[in-house]
């Protein structure tokens, strides 16, 4: 498991709270599933955590490793909140065919998917995870969804995304057209991490 993201719960755009926590740690194995691999967990408090659920019982052997690196690179960031013409090119597209953008929409959304100074990375929000590919099942049980396909909150869905300038640690993933998503469950708070084609 490798730490993709650590938010500051007390930063007032970070758009979700959870009682008693002050940060929210949001990992992935990559190491896991052969770049396929899932992982359902809670968050105990500002240092644990619980493993629910992994795609493997082991890490993939290193030549089948689509992440070798043992840490991810550090990278500070910051939430920017986008206009409303910004966000209405996201939603219009994300929603193709069903809306044609104009010029001015293909543009806005152009330069938010392809601007490498601007990666794009999706925090909160309604539709942000897309689930073409099948529902999540909770595997905590205690949950009131145990093994059922259920609902979730976005927390995040990032791409590959240069860390410091440098891409190569995604080894496999560098260049990948796909997304790492995280959701909250909505019966247990177990966070959900996998990834879909984009």
């Amino acid at each position: 498991m490798q730490l993709v993201m650590l938010f500051d719960l007390q930063d007032p755009l970070v758009p979700f709270r959870a009682d008693g926590l002050k940060r929210l740690p949001i990992f992935y194995p990559f190491k896991y599933g052969q770049g396929g691999g899932e992982v359902q967990y809670e968050v105990l408090d500002d240092e644990s955590i619980r493993i629910i659920y992994i795609s493997e019982s082991h890490a993939d052997s290193e030549r089948f490793q689509y992440v070798r690196v043992d840490e991810l690179p550090r990278m500070a960031f910051r939430l920017e909140l986008l206009t409303y013409e910004q966000a209405r090119a996201l939603a219009m597209a994300d929603n193709e065919p069903s809306f044609d953008l104009n010029e001015e929409d293909k543009k806005l959304y152009k330069d938010l998917k392809k601007n490498p100074a601007l990666p794009l990375v999706r925090v909160g929000g309604d539709s942000i995870i897309d689930l073409r590919n099948g529902t999540q099942l909770c595997h905590n049980s205690s949950c009131g969804y145990y093994k059922k396909g259920n609902g979730f909150w976005p927390v995040v869905t990032l791409p590959p995304i240069p860390v410091n300038g440098t891409t190569s640690f995604w080894h496999e993933f560098e260049d990948a057209s796909m997304h790492f998503c995280f959701g909250v469950c909505i019966g247990c708070r177990t966070i959900f991490a996998f990834n879909v084609s984009s």
